[in-house]
Parts: C-alpha cells; sequence; structure tokens
C-alpha cells in the first residue's frame, strides 16, 4: 500500500551516533591526530532547535581512562537508583561526554556498562526535553546511540528499536502537539529498520489517529486504519489494534462495521481498560445511527465497567436526555461531579487511548531501569 515519504526531522542523532562510534574507534586505533565530527541539517524554512548544525572537535590526546571512568562512574550509581547522578552528567558539556565516551572502550568489561549508559542517556534527554532543552537533548540521544552501536550484535537490534519507540511515545504525550513530526520521525524510523514489526506499525497508526482525530482529517485516519489493518494481518488476535481499527471505522462514519468489529473486541478481551473503550465506541456507534437505547445500554456497560471515570458518565447523561429521561440524566451527572478528578494520579481511559500510545512510556523505561539493575 502507498503512504507518504515524508523526510525526517529529527532522526539527526541516529547517524550522528554511527558516526561518533566509527571516530572514537578511528582514534583508538591510531592514537593520533583530531577528529572532528558534524551534524548537519537540511536547509529549511523553519528551523528547529535541534535542527542547527553541531560540531565536536576530540583531540586523541585528551582520551584518557580516567575520563571514562568518570563517567561509567556516573552510569553506575545511575543502574543504582541514584538520581543525583542523571543531573550531573546533564552539567556536562557535549564536548566532555563525548570525549568520556570515546575513552570508554578503553575500560576492561566497558560492555556491561552499555545498557545502562543508554537507560541514563534516554533519561537525560527526555528530562531536558521537558525543560525545552532540545539541542542538549537531541546530543544525549546521539550519545545513547553511540552506546547501542557498540552493544553485542544480537543485544543492538533490540535496544535499537526500543529505544526508537520510546522516543517516539514521550513526544506523543497529553500536552505535546502532534503535528509538529517528532513522533512520526521517531516511528518511521524504527519501521525503516525493522520492516513489518506490528508495534511498531500500531504506533504509526496511532499518530495517523491522533492526527486525524486532532484536525478532522479524513486522509490521517485512513491511513490509520490502514496501519491498523497491517497490525492485524501479522496478528488477527491483536486485541489493540482491532479496537484501534474499529475507532477509525466510526471516524470514517463506517459505523455498522465498527458495530461487529468492536463486538469482537468485547468477545475476546477480559481486559477492564480495552472493555471500558470498546463499550464507549459501540455508544457511538449506536448514537451515530440514531439508536439512543442501544447507546445508552452500550454506556451503562462502560460505566459498569471502569465506575471511577468520567466520560462514560458524560455519554450516558447525554445519551439518557435524548431519549427523554432527563432525571436519570441529571443523576448520572451528578455522579460525575463527584468522581476523583482532584486526585493527582486520576486519568480517564479515554484520554489515555486519545493520545496514541504514549502511556507505554513509563513502563517501557520501568523495564529498562529493572533490565539495568545489578
Amino acid at each position: 500500500m502507498k503512504r507518504d515519504r515524508r523526510p525526517s526531522h529529527y532522526l539527526r542523532w541516529l547517524p550522528m551516533g554511527l558516526l561518533l562510534a566509527s571516530a572514537a574507534t578511528q582514534v583508538l586505533d591510531d592514537g593520533h591526530g583530531q577528529y572532528s565530527s558534524m551534524l548537519h541539517a537540511e536547509d529549511r524554512s523553519q528551523t528547529k532547535p535541534n535542527q542547527i548544525k553541531r560540531e565536536i572537535q576530540v583531540d586523541s590526546r585528551e582520551l584518557s581512562l580516567d575520563s571514562a571512568e568518570r563517567y561509567l562512574s556516573l552510569v553506575d550509581r545511575s543502574r543504582h537508583g541514584e538520581e543525583k547522578a542523571r543531573e550531573e552528567l546533564m552539567d556536562w558539556s557535549p564536548e566532555d561526554i563525548a570525549i568520556a565516551l570515546f575513552s570508554v572502550p578503553k575500560v576492561e568489561g566497558y560492555e556491561s556498562y552499555l545498557p545502562a549508559a543508554v537507560v541514563l542517556e534516554v533519561e537525560c534527554a527526555l528530562q531536558l526535553f521537558d525543560r525545552d532543552d532540545e539541542d542538549r537533548g537531541f546530543w544525549h540521544l546521539t550519545f545513547a546511540r553511540t552506546a547501542i552501536d557498540w552493544m553485542e550484535q544480537e543485544k543492538k537490534g533490540t535496544w535499537l528499536r526500543e529505544c526508537l519507540l520510546l522516543i517516539g511515545y514521550f513526544f506523543q504525550r497529553p500536552g505535546v502537539q502532534p503535528l509538529d513530526g517528532r513522533s512520526m520521525d521517531f516511528f518511521k524510523e524504527a519501521l525503516s529498520l525493522f520492516p513489518g514489526d506490528p508495534e511498531i506499525l500500531l504506533a504509526i497508526g496511532s499518530m495517523y489517529e491522533a492526527v486525524g482525530r486532532t484536525e478532522e482529517d479524513q486522509d490521517n485516519i485512513e491511513k490509520a486504519m490502514e496501519y491498523y489493518q497491517d497490525c492485524l494481518e501479522v496478528d488477527s488476535t491483536w486485541v489493540e489494534a482491532r479496537l484501534r481499527l474499529s475507532a477509525t471505522l466510526l471516524l470514517l462514519g463506517r459505523s455498522t462495521e465498527a458495530s461487529v468489529e468492536l463486538t469482537r473486541v468485547l468477545r475476546n478481551t477480559d481486559d477492564a481498560d480495552m472493555s471500558y473503550i470498546a463499550y464507549l465506541l459501540l455508544g457511538d456507534s449506536h448514537r451515530s445511527q440514531g439508536m439512543w437505547q442501544e447507546a445508552v445500554r452500550a454506556y451503562e456497560a462502560a460505566l459498569n465497567t471502569c465506575p471511577e471515570w468520567q466520560v462514560a458518565c458524560i455519554s450516558l447523561s447525554h445519551a439518557l436526555h435524548r431519549t427523554g429521561d432527563r432525571s436519570q440524566a441529571a443523576r448520572v451527572i451528578e455522579k460525575c461531579l463527584h468522581l476523583p478528578v482532584d486526585e493527582l494520579d486520576y486519568e480517564d481511559g479515554w484520554w489515555r487511548y486519545h493520545f496514541g500510545l504514549s502511556y507505554r512510556m513509563e513502563d517501557m523505561l520501568e523495564e529498562w531501569r529493572k533490565t539495568v539493575m545489578p
């Protein structure tokens, strides 16, 4: 199937990671001379902070065991759970980190530190992105990629795939403009390296769906649908892919088809979150066809599945009002006003769905941390 081939605006750290890794090898092998690595951005009408030219010069005479040991000490402290180590590394300049990282192969057994170095560098990048320091954030992604390139071959692919997905999920978070291209660029790069990977296909579909919902753009919804269909070709039992396919069918006005797919989802899952979204969408499908009593039953099922979430309350109240049962509609919306909206960790499952797969980021980071813990 045909898909757009947009240029990657944000993945400059990937080729840079390769350049840094090869440069380190060259300097370590030669023992003399000077290496200058540059990251060039294409000329564009709109320049982003991370698109400027970056240049690092590493004199081989600066490479030292002491510099590498200082860096690996921070890595080791970080994998023991010391958050201060991350703050210390973020105070280093890109040049200092490059010198230290280039020196790492001098340390015996350095390979065992590389996964923890990736986690530390990615966490530094995410924290800097949160502080709107994109330029330094992308440098840390460059160094994460360098550490991945030095891993053993059997580990390299897994870490690179997950790194690309995790950063894509990060830029998909609520409050981050979905149209800025960062998530899509990371996901598309991942797909080019790991073609046919169903999780990557799902991630790209979720981006098109999020943009399509935000912009009410049918073209993006259709692209999302195609990616979800590709997921199901790989694994026809994947409930989340079928759920998201149902949502796109509904957005395209294909309510009857959406209802059929949603019924399949509900028949094949016992996951409360999935069931909640499926019942909400099924209610929306009935509502779009003017079947208000059926919509009421679907929204009631959603509310019974997850009683603490608001969207089901609001939808049910609206449907009840349309059936003429205004007193019950008022009672339902009254309940909505007393849900735990003041809790800091409160989030409705619908909004988690609405913002793509960004909710996976924290789970992935936590799994990474467990992996590198001694």
